[in-house]
């Protein structure tokens, strides 16, 4: 989830964040009608944006998480191998990750069908889906997910 190596996990939460709260504001605006301002189809693809970043957070490839749930390292994309992919399938890896993904989303929807603020999102965000652990880790790759070392002098 975070853009590269060694930054640090406050930095990269309050990117992710600012995201989706961004995204949220979006698919929630009215007019002083009470009119939405965007197409009904254009609300729900950005709902489906905060709702995939919200998702991917519970998999281990994107972010590594502590037994209480707070993060521990942000990953990043470079430099990891097949791990990644495997790991986006949480149902299977981490039936615990995934039902807290669930979980997070139906918060998200309830937040944004029922007249919540960004506030709300913030808050939901900060202490539910991103609590930091006291030991968190600035972005990289964790051990066991690197890409394997290649040990031929032909392969790329």
């Amino acid at each position: 989830m975070a853009d590269r190596g060694e930054i640090a996990a406050t930095t990269t939460k309050k990117e992710i964040m600012k995201t989706i709260v961004d995204l949220f504001t979006l698919s929630t605006a009215k007019d002083g009608n009470g009119n939405f301002l965007l197409p009904k189809e254009v609300r729900a693809e950005l709902t489906g944006s905060a709702l995939h970043i919200i998702q991917d957070s519970f998999a281990q490839g994107h972010v590594l998480r502590n037994e209480k749930g707070e993060v521990v390292m942000f990953q990043t994309y470079e430099g990891q191998g097949d791990k990644h992919a495997e790991m986006d399938h949480s149902s299977i890896n981490d039936p615990v990750a995934y039902q807290k993904s669930v979980t997070a989303s139906v918060v998200y929807l309830s937040i944004t069908n029922y007249g919540g603020s960004a506030q709300d999102i913030i808050h939901f965000l900060d202490k539910v889906v991103f609590p930091l652990a006291d030991d968190v880790k600035p972005s990289g790759v964790a051990p066991g997910f690197e890409k394997p070392k290649k040990n031929n002098w032909f392969e790329l």
